[in-house]
């Protein structure tokens, strides 16, 4: 689903993008939408092709040490989708104003600012949370923000080959 989400961002901004390539501003937009699509594809493609290379055949482990690079490719993953998406959602209100026949970039670039401005302070919040999640005494907020960005099937799978070294040691 998400190959398909990216390929259609892709699809719907590159046309706006070559269409305002003598607006420098509008141009951005388009190839920072476009660009956002290739990250979901890319992304997606990377979570499959590392999933693919997990061999629940192969022992304990190595499908644990397979997992482990799942899961500290989808903490990257996560973050770099919590900084695009404080952000990205300015060039494609700016890019539907222009839609709509209205730019908002040259008739009121105060407006476009104070996205900017409350992008960053999203980003700081972002940042906050989770260096406040890594002080003493939060480490459950902690596993728990880090557990929902890596998804609950790769938590799972984790906890059940846990459970199997559990088992053969015993």
């Amino acid at each position: 689903m998400q190959i398909i989400a990216g390929a259609c961002l892709m699809l719907l901004f590159a046309p706006f993008w070559v269409a305002h390539r003598d607006s420098f501003h509008l141009m951005l937009y388009g190839l920072l939408m476009h660009a956002y699509g290739l990250m979901f594809v890319l992304s997606a493609a990377r979570n499959l092709y590392l999933q693919g290379q997990i061999d629940y055949s192969a022992p304990v482990l190595e499908i644990q040490r397979r997992l482990t690079v799942l899961r500290m490719w989808r903490l990257k993953e996560a973050l770099l989708y919590g900084i695009t998406g404080c952000f990205i959602w300015i060039p494609l209100v700016l890019v539907v104003f222009e839609w709509l026949g209205a730019d908002v970039w040259l008739n009121a670039p105060s407006v476009v600012w104070g996205f900017i401005a409350s992008g960053v302070a999203c980003l700081a919040l972002m940042c906050g949370i989770v260096r406040w999640s890594r002080s003493p005494g939060r480490e459950r907020l902690r596993a728990s923000l880090e557990n929902s960005s890596v998804g609950r099937s790769v938590h799972n799978v984790q906890s059940m080959l846990e459970e199997i070294l559990r088992f053969e040691q015993e």
